[in-house]
């Protein structure tokens, strides 16, 4: 899927790149390039424990089915460490969303491919019990569900794991389920084991094919965006209720592929007020997808376009991250100076926003092509990964992982 998205999308990447606006108090700065080998190729996104560690995945490197790695600041450098490399068998081929930290610090995650009948893999990895010396430490790496491509899902892709209370774990696949057309699951823990339950099967009158995952609202309904079907057939937004032993679909926003944009695969964050925030990958007024507000009211909900983006197809694949002032940050896959995609920042200012592009991409050391979320350190510094390798074979090795000091 993955391959053949970004296949029609390269005939048009440099069509038009934009100008990006460059912000001259940002420093940008190559934590780690990634060289194909073991250390891996490819990073599609990361995530950050309570010391500042990094963790993530490589969709290829390693053997050459992906790697989970560990990024330590030690002095002034960072130090990588590959925990495990997929064999690209049964345990898993292709991570394309990162790591999580779940229950007792344990990290959790998706293959994309390899399990059963290729369709992909829920995984745990679990710490040397002991302190380990060495820069290179392995963790133990256990498969918690194959999916078989029936009605179990198929193909989870950039959507993270998250957990409930309990220590049950959701996610998302893009295929399979009843309808082919992605599902919504969930993996309970007892007993020493995990079942899965898929929660919903999208159906093809509705939305469908998830990319990201699902989050949580107070009242425990789960949230979601859908890259294609709704009621305009350009994707939507929709909500998960529970319905007695069931949960029932409920569309929030279907795009139409005009101002407001279409394709949404990033995932979703609530603001402290229910405010919904996203990204579309196209259309637009500015053509390289949109980043917009959902507001409740009265029982529906009104979409704001907060802002239009131009330079690329396709634009942001991932969703976005805001900050404790409110302020959201994102990445666009292509267009900026070099046509290699870019980071941006939409400051909340004055009940508006202003846009300024912190960084635009040159497909050299510092790879090319952000596709997953950015996090923010405590310092309120960037953090995120580019890819490389498997597109256009960049210059400086096979994609990066990055920071931005404000």
């Amino acid at each position: 899927m993955l391959r053949y998205r970004v296949s029609l999308w390269l005939l048009v990447i440099f069509l038009s790149a934009a100008i990006s606006r460059s912000a001259s108090s940002q420093t940008f700065t190559v934590l780690h390039s990634f060289t194909g080998g073991a250390d891996g190729a490819d990073p599609f996104g990361i995530t950050m424990d309570s010391a500042g560690n990094i963790y993530g995945t490589t969709y290829g490197g390693g053997v050459g089915a992906g790697t989970a790695f560990k990024l330590k600041h030690i002095g002034s450098g960072w130090v990588l460490s590959t925990l495990y490399m997929f064999q690209g068998g049964s345990d898993g081929s292709n991570p394309e969303a990162t790591v999580v930290l779940g229950p007792s610090s344990i990290l959790y995650g998706t293959t994309y491919q390899g399990g059963e009948n290729s369709s992909g893999t829920v995984f745990s990895l679990v710490p040397p019990a002991t302190v380990c010396q060495a820069v290179q430490c392995s963790w133990t790496h256990t498969i918690l569900h194959r999916f078989t491509g029936g009605s179990d899902g198929a193909n989870p892709q950039y959507a993270n794991l998250i957990f409930d209370s309990q220590g049950n774990a959701y996610g998302t696949t893009n295929s399979g389920g009843a309808n082919d057309v992605g599902t919504v699951y969930q993996l309970s823990h007892s007993g020493g084991g995990w079942t899965e339950n898929v929660l919903y099967a999208f159906q093809m009158n509705q939305s469908y094919r998830p990319f990201s995952g699902v989050i949580f609202d107070s009242a425990g309904n789960l949230y979601g965006t859908n890259s294609g079907g709704g009621a305009n057939s350009d994707g939507a937004v929709y909500e998960l209720t529970k319905s007695g032993s069931n949960w029932a679909y409920n569309e929030l926003y279907a795009f139409t592929g005009q101002t407001d944009g279409s394709t949404p695969e990033g995932g979703l964050i609530f603001d402290n007020l229910a405010n919904l925030y996203s990204t579309t990958a196209l259309d637009g007024s500015g053509g390289g997808g949109t980043a917009f507000e959902l507001s409740p009211s009265g029982g529906a909900w009104t979409i704001t376009v907060l802002q239009d983006l131009t330079g690329g197809v396709p634009g942001p694949l991932a969703g976005l991250t805001m900050d404790l002032a409110g302020n959201l940050y994102g990445t666009s896959f292509t267009g900026g100076t070099s046509g290699y995609g870019y980071v941006f920042k939409l400051t909340h200012s004055g009940g508006g926003w202003s846009y300024s592009t912190l960084y635009s991409f040159t497909g050299g050391t510092d790879g090319a092509n952000p596709l997953g979320n950015v996090i923010l350190d405590a310092n309120g510094d960037i953090f995120g990964v580019s890819s490389c390798s498997f597109l256009f074979g960049c210059s400086g090795g096979s994609g990066a992982v990055w920071k931005i000091t404000q």
